[in-house]
């Protein structure tokens, strides 16, 4: 059973999206004990990917899955919609004349 190219290319585009020299990815295919030859990098990393066996693939696929930073949380979507909003009001602010007054709680 193989894997097909697309995936491998979209775990390159990641990769090197993450890591952004060739030592840090012979670094995390020795962390994944994986027997990559040491002419891996981020030049020929698609094609060394697709050279991989099934079970040392899924190995890779399971590692980019778990980098936190492609994958966004609902607070990270509550964070930039506020920051939307912040910056509306922040366009606002300087048009006013007179200090807001305080209306309090219900």
């Amino acid at each position: 059973m193989i894997i097909h190219p697309a995936v491998w290319k979209q775990v390159s585009k990641m990769y090197r999206w993450f890591y952004k020299t060739d030592l840090e990815i012979k670094r995390v295919f020795e962390v994944l004990n994986l027997d990559i030859d040491n002419t891996i990098g981020l030049d020929n990393l698609e094609e060394v990917l697709n050279n991989l066996k099934y079970d040392e693939g899924i190995v890779v696929i399971k590692d980019v899955l778990q980098i936190e930073d492609f994958w966004q949380t609902q607070n990270d979507l509550i964070l930039r919609r506020n920051s939307r909003r912040n910056m509306e009001l922040l366009r606002f602010l300087p048009q006013l004349n007179q200090p807001l007054e305080y209306a309090p709680p219900e």
